[in-house]
């Protein structure tokens, strides 16, 4: 149950960033835990997909969608279970959106090559997890949802070399969070725990954080129950600080990654951040830098699954995927 750690000093940046194999892509993955998986990428625009699943003990359903001109990225991934079978059923579901591209500071306003440019970044990041289930007889019921999301801009041209060299960062955001409810396990009765911890990092200081703890542990009460966060960031405003003819990088991903196991139980859980995180990056006195569309990518929007489905075949516990670097 415990959260990725941020790395020290900062949100990380990978070094591979200075070697980049596109200038811009958008990009979505769904992956299931019987191994099925899906990836659209995009080097021309936005890309927005959705999948329902079906099976003899539940249902699953994904959507996801990236833009690398709007920097937008949003991301649901939910189930419900009935699980019946008193060996238990795993489902696992997980769902990532991610964009990278590149721009470079323009001269106007600020001068010729090498000036000093500040240029104001506004973004926001926004959404809730949930976690609830319930047992029949002796049964258990767990299910859990943990969200990863980081944002960063590096200047590809002004490297910092401590050990190694690596492009230095200019702006970051991340956030972990973490929420699960357990129903019958054991004597510890019922247990609930929902926790994140966001931050924003403007030349290597932090410039504003939140964070929320919640953990209660019922013994001997059993039965039914949630637990649920919601986190909204507001409208964070930063300066991107670079040079004129620079090259920065845009990095963002969000990876909402849901399970559920169920011994003659059920559970309803789903990590909704279907309107999360957009940015606009500016030039000083308004108006859009080339390689930056302003505004938000609004793809059509997709309806949650209906009734469940009593279809195909029980899911086996599987580890958690491990995506490659793209």
């Amino acid at each position: 149950m415990l959260l990725r750690a941020l790395a020290a000093g900062g949100l990380a940046v990978i070094a591979g960033f200075a070697t980049p194999a596109q200038a811009a892509y958008s990009g979505i993955y769904f992956d299931l835990g019987d191994g099925t998986d899906t990836y659209e990428e995009s080097t021309s625009g936005p890309v927005a997909d959705s999948e329902t699943h079906y099976y003899d003990i539940g249902s699953s359903h994904q959507y996801a969608a990236a833009s690398f001109e709007q920097q937008t990225l949003r991301a649901r991934t939910g189930l419900t279970q009935y699980g019946s079978e008193p060996r238990g059923s795993w489902i696992t579901v997980d769902t990532d959106a991610e964009y990278s591209k590149e721009i470079v500071v323009p001269d106007a306003p600020f001068g010729p090559p090498g000036t000093l440019a500040s240029m104001p970044l506004a973004l926001r990041f926004d959404g809730h997890a949930l976690a609830s289930g319930g047992f029949f007889a002796d049964g258990r019921s767990l299910s859990t949802v943990d969200t990863y999301f980081d944002f960063t801009v590096v200047d590809l041209d002004d490297l910092v070399c401590t050990e190694g060299c690596r492009p230095r960062e200019l702006v970051a955001f991340g956030l972990r969070g973490y929420v699960s409810f357990d129903s019958g396990f054991g004597a510890a009765g019922r247990e609930s725990v929902a926790s994140y911890y966001w931050r924003a990092v403007e030349g290597g200081v932090t410039v504003d954080e939140d964070s929320y703890d919640f953990s209660s542990n019922e013994p001997g009460i059993k039965g039914a129950g949630e637990t649920r966060y919601s986190v909204d960031s507001g409208q964070l405003n930063l300066d991107v600080v670079s040079r004129v003819g620079h090259r920065l990088r845009f990095e963002a991903s969000l990876d909402v990654f849901v399970q559920s196991l169920s011994i003659n139980g059920w559970s309803n859980v789903e990590g909704d951040f279907g309107q999360t995180f957009d940015a606009d990056l500016l030039l000083p006195g308004g108006g859009a830098i080339a390689g930056e569309t302003l505004g938000v990518f609004t793809p059509e929007p997709v309806p949650l699954p209906g009734a469940i489905g009593l279809l195909g075949a029980a899911l086996l516990p599987l580890a958690r995927r491990v995506r490659r670097l793209a």
